[in-house]
């Protein structure tokens, strides 16, 4: 789905909130052209019925001792320990706020070191060292950069 009126809308909201939750202003473009890339420019409805701009998928991870730890925000629809994440068996978490998954995905992205990257294809490359995407590298960093240069550029703030 290409970019119209309405999903850049969407996206200069959601890089205002990740300004509110703290990400750097630098990386704020990258983190930005990853969701529109992601979500197909914003064309699932779950960033408004599930408040989750970015499609952030409900994980757990084992503890030390062997315990089940909630890593991201409760499934949509669902309840982590029944299985049941959500529509058609969907994994994305549901947050209360936007604000609130702001505050994850920037959590998210400190944790996997892409928080303070502001170049385009370094960026990419963390993720794709994190297992966020399949695809190869200079694809995925090229599509990053024109959506920012052809999309972002005149909706977001600079600093």
């Amino acid at each position: 789905m290409p970019a119209d009126a309405n999903s850049l809308a969407i996206a200069a909201r959601a890089g205002n909130l990740l300004l509110k939750a703290g990400l750097p202003i630098a990386t704020l473009p990258c983190a930005v052209a990853q969701m529109c890339l992601e979500t197909g420019w914003f064309s699932n409805p779950g960033y408004d019925t599930y408040n989750n701009y970015s499609g952030i998928k409900y994980t757990t991870t084992t503890d030390d001792n062997g315990n089940r730890v909630q890593k991201n925000a409760v499934p949509a629809g669902g309840n982590p320990d029944n299985g049941v994440y959500g529509k058609g068996g969907g994994d994305y978490a549901k947050f209360n706020t936007p604000l609130d998954w702001a505050i994850d995905l920037v959590r998210i992205l400190n944790d996997d070191g892409a928080a303070n990257i502001s170049d385009p294809t370094e960026y990419a490359t963390q993720l794709k060292s994190e297992g966020y995407f399949q695809g190869p590298l200079t694809t995925y960093a090229a599509t990053l950069s024109s959506i920012i240069d052809n999309h972002l550029a005149d909706i977001l703030p600079t600093g």
